[in-house]
């Protein structure tokens, strides 16, 4: 994938999709865990990461308020895919920290190929779109 169209990919598939990851682009997991549940766990983290990565690219001055309210659909949808006991608050922090989650590794902004400020306002743009479908 271009990894210039990743984080609008990323923003609209989330939103469009229940963020399903086919088998060979998951990482490996716990044979207790079915791939059903590590993907609804995935997208609920990147979900959160999002939620997380907004509020960065807020304080650094590249997207606006409004794109809270998109994030925040984006984790509303993702919620039922919640795993019992797992609440998202450390990927969440991640994302606050300027850093994305990437087949469960973050990564930080400060290194995106199209850089940082190019980097949040194509994921706002694609959170936009994917809410513009969910009438948010």
């Amino acid at each position: 994938m271009n990894h210039r169209n990743l984080p609008a990919a990323l923003a609209t598939a989330l939103l469009l999709t229940a963020g399903t990851v086919s088998a060979q682009d998951a990482p490996a997991t716990p044979a207790a865990q079915s791939d059903e549940e590590m993907t609804a766990k995935m997208a609920y983290e990147m979900s959160r990461n999002t939620r997380g990565t907004v509020e960065y690219c807020i304080g650094k001055g590249y997207l606006t308020a409004e794109s809270r309210r998109h994030a925040q659909l984006l984790v509303d949808l993702m919620q039922p895919m919640a795993p019992e006991g797992h609440d998202g608050d450390a990927v969440e922090q991640l994302g606050k920290e300027g850093k994305v989650m990437v087949e469960g590794v973050a990564q930080p902004l400060s290194s995106a190929p199209m850089g940082e400020a190019q980097w949040c306002k194509d994921m706002g743009a694609g959170m936009e779109a994917g809410a513009a479908q969910f009438g948010g």
